[in-house]
């Protein structure tokens, strides 16, 4: 997994708070594929819609509160302590030409794909996947049939149940997506001719929850983020060619909920997702639909034109770009629907214990804007059946964020340094005032000192590294400048010499 990202914004009703929705789709390279669009994958993932609401409530409070002190913070982000849970939904595309496929040739029926998606609760337990067995042929009421030329030129969506075609480990759920496409045909003197055609996509999907951590900058872009909206960066390896999972990547999987099985989805739960029959427009039936015909073309024939399509002359690019925008459309409507489930729609904040079995509650449900709400006492077991989180408030930009790791570890450097930096300093005022202390800084550089050694007189302290004998014990001697015999200057190491003599300020020495 490695293909361009896409972002979606969703706002979240009665808040500020926005969502981002990111998806990701690739082709990928598997073995026994015939055609780049066999293998079509994009996988999306989205904040759920109840945590939104909970942290647009939950700041308005606080930016509200007189007791929340965060009045004078330019700069606070509100995180979550523990995991939530957000969708996580893999669509995998097979495109087929409708013309082809009535030819009945096995390797032209359209068939279910699942090669590409990941079965992580089978990975994590080291078993079977049932995904990388063979195909399922889609069902012939679902495209086997006679098709009029309005019927070639009408877009049409189906939920499809496909668990049943699994002994284990199955799928979430099936679609076939029909749309019209106008194909050119090369005769055989020259010149071309269009025909109208109907492309067969069937998609299988995989939804999951994966565990997340959340955060929001509600003084700046008032996102509530999430730390897998990069999928490719988190969950991308997953995805390797031949890939075995290490021990660190298993307990990954399981941190994050995803060794879990998959969730089953209903058709009769999914068309919840789409409108009803007579409540769209332009003769749609569907709000899914609806949406892919904003991308088709209409004149002699009605053609679905994807917005990345370059090559009107390649076939295989048509049916690539086509089914990459069906996996992703999908894969977006689908995690936003899934976002939204909820089973409770209040929520709350426990403010503090009062005692005798009670707690004082504040009803976050009915906060909007700048309204504000009382808080009431209630036994301490009202919120036993909601799910608890708790959220905590930093600072952080210039002069913040000293309570974190990275913050306290650099500190503790530069204190060790300026500690040592001080140490040295002290330990050079006390040798420059004692008795083995210099009094001139004529030799500065490293060059020039080594030439006063040269003229120096041999010390019995240097007689090992002067032999060529590794020793240590030449840096634990104290080095001097001192004045030799006829007014020379020397090089003293080791021991006081009887007779030496500090240098005198002023006094003119003559080179040895």
């Amino acid at each position: 997994m490695g293909g361009p990202a896409h972002t979606m914004q969703v706002m979240q009703r009665r808040t500020s708070i926005r969502r981002e929705l990111t998806s990701t789709t690739t082709l990928l390279d598997l073995e026994g594929s015939a055609l780049r669009a066999d293998n079509i994958l994009s996988v999306a993932t989205v904040p759920h819609a109840s945590m939104a609401k909970l942290a647009g409530a939950f700041w308005n409070f606080v930016s509200n509160s007189e007791k929340a002190g965060v009045e004078d913070i330019n700069r606070p982000r509100i995180f979550q302590r523990e995991d939530a849970y957000s969708p996580l939904v893999q669509v995998q595309c097979k495109v087929f030409r409708y013309n082809t496929s009535m030819t009945h040739r096995a390797d032209m029926m359209p068939v279910f794909g699942a090669k590409a998606l990941r079965n992580f609760t089978a990975m994590a337990k080291g078993e079977p996947d049932a995904y990388n067995d063979e195909s399922w042929v889609l069902p012939g009421e679902y495209w086997d049939y006679q098709r009029s030329e309005a019927d070639l030129k009408r877009t049409n969506f189906t939920w499809v149940p496909v668990a049943s075609h699994f002994p284990k480990h199955r799928p979430s759920l099936g679609a076939v997506v029909n749309l019209p496409q106008g194909i050119a045909r090369r005769l055989v003197g020259g010149g071309n001719v269009t025909f109208q055609d109907s492309l067969i996509i069937p998609c299988m999907m995989d939804i999951r929850w994966v565990g997340v951590r959340l955060s929001f900058d509600p003084k700046s872009n008032n996102f509530l983020e999430h730390d897998i909206s990069d999928l490719t960066k988190t969950l991308g390896a997953y995805w390797k060619p031949g890939h075995r999972l290490s021990r660190p990547e298993k307990r990954v999987l399981a941190s994050r909920n995803l060794s879990d099985a998959n969730i089953q989805v209903k058709t009769s739960w999914a068309s919840l997702l789409d409108k009803p029959p007579g409540l769209t427009v332009k003769n749609h039936t569907s709000n899914i639909e609806t949406l892919f015909e904003k991308f088709i073309e209409t004149g002699t024939h009605r053609n679905f034109q994807p917005p990345i399509f370059e090559d009107a002359e390649d076939l295989t690019d048509l049916l690539t770009h086509t089914g990459t925008i069906t996996a992703g459309v999908l894969s977006h409507v689908v995690a936003d629907g899934i976002s939204r489930v909820s089973y409770r729609s209040d929520v709350g904040l426990n403010l503090r214990d009062v005692g005798n079995g009670a707690m004082s509650w504040l009803d976050l449900t009915n906060i909007a804007g700048l309204s504000r709400v009382d808080a009431k006492e209630v036994p301490s077991n009202f919120a036993d059946a909601m799910t608890p989180y708790h959220w905590e408030l930093e600072r952080y930009g210039y002069g913040y964020g000293f309570v974190s790791r990275t913050a306290i570890f650099g500190v503790t450097i530069l204190l060790l340094h300026a500690a040592v930096a001080l140490a040295y300093a002290i330990y050079i005022v006390i040798f420059r005032f004692s008795e083995n202390g210099w009094s001139s800084k004529a030799w500065g550089s490293l060059d020039g000192i080594l030439l006063l050694a040269m003229n120096s007189k041999p010390s019995s302290v240097g007689m090992h590294a002067g032999m060529g004998i590794k020793s240590n014990e030449l840096f634990r001697e104290t080095a001097r400048v001192r004045e030799g015999a006829e007014s020379s200057l020397e090089l003293i190491l080791g021991d006081c010499v009887n007779g030496e003599l500090r240098i005198v300020h002023g006094k003119p020495y003559n080179g040895s």
